[in-house]
């Protein structure tokens, strides 16, 4: 059978590292890839890939009801948060690979429950359903984490710890996660199963400081920052501010360790990630940062 997809946030990050690994596999060889695009989107341009375009918004389902052309297979990577609205658009789907988070463990997150009804309208759907929960996204220029705390270590010398940097940590590379998005559409052992998507090793805040400043050539000094202290000064800041630039819950977050068992995900998937230093060396390197 032909495979015929249509997938929501491929102009991503991980979007655009799994349209890479997609046609990298024979199976996608005559493949009917429709990618759905927000109006104006400056990485829009997909020419690199052998797809079709669409202007829409995840997030309506009308939107993709005008859209949606029947017997495909749905690729959520937009977010998970926009399930309700694809599945309503996309009637007579033939599966769905969905993209969640492991922050549905969280006892912090303030997301939590928003992210449990998502997954729920996915499980409870009718059709064939693979979902993903991935740790922290990483390895690319412009990821939302990591290549912002690169880029801070290239231009600085003294980084502030959050509670002393000892949280544990297992950053999933997107190409990684590309790679279980492919699999988990062909693999017949997927459907109807949950995986979390994690890297190969575990390492604290310090670590992964430690480990970029290696890799970029410089020098860096740690100093604590108390969490707690922090949590109290922005709940403060909450009740007599309009807004804040981080809220308690996402610091509060980083008192949790996040660590997570990808067994299954290997077992089922062939999951087998990188090493963080490995992928944060290919990340340094794309973003122009590695010394030669």
């Amino acid at each position: 059978m032909q495979m015929r997809l249509f997938i929501t946030g491929a102009s991503g990050n991980t979007g655009r590292a799994f349209l890479d690994d997609l046609f990298r596999s024979p199976l996608a060889r005559d493949a009917d890839v429709v990618c759905l695009t927000l109006p104006g989107d400056p990485l829009g341009d997909l020419s690199a890939w052998p797809v079709r375009t669409v202007d829409g918004n995840a997030r309506d389902a009308d939107s993709t009801a005008r859209l949606w052309d029947g017997d495909r297979s749905l690729v959520n990577i937009s977010s998970i948060y926009h399930s309700e609205a694809i599945l309503k658009g996309c009637p007579g789907a033939r599966s769905i690979v969905a993209v969640s988070s492991t922050g549905i463990f969280s006892r912090y997150r303030d997301e939590v429950s928003r992210i449990e009804a998502s997954e729920k309208i996915v499980t409870s759907s009718g059709i064939p359903w693979t979902i993903l929960r991935p740790t922290m996204i990483y390895g690319t220029p412009l990821d939302r984490n990591m290549s912002k705390l690169i880029t801070y270590i290239s231009r600085r010398s003294v980084i502030p710890m959050p509670g002393g940097g000892k949280s544990l940590f297992q950053p999933v590379s997107a190409f990684d996660l590309a790679s279980c998005i492919t699999a988990a559409l062909i693999s017949p052992a997927a459907a109807g199963k949950s995986y979390e998507i994690s890297g190969r090793s575990v390492h604290t805040l310090r670590e992964i400081v430690k480990m970029i400043a290696g890799l970029l050539g410089t020098g860096v000094k740690m100093f604590p920052v108390p969490l707690r202290a922090s949590v109290a000064v922005l709940r403060i800041a909450e009740r007599i501010l309009p807004s804040t630039p981080v809220r308690p819950a996402q610091v509060l977050r980083l008192l949790e360790d996040k660590v997570f068992d990808h067994s299954a995900a290997a077992a089922d998937l062939g999951f087998s990630p990188v090493f963080l230093e490995e992928g944060l060396r290919r990340q340094i390197d794309l973003m122009g940062l590695l010394p030669r």
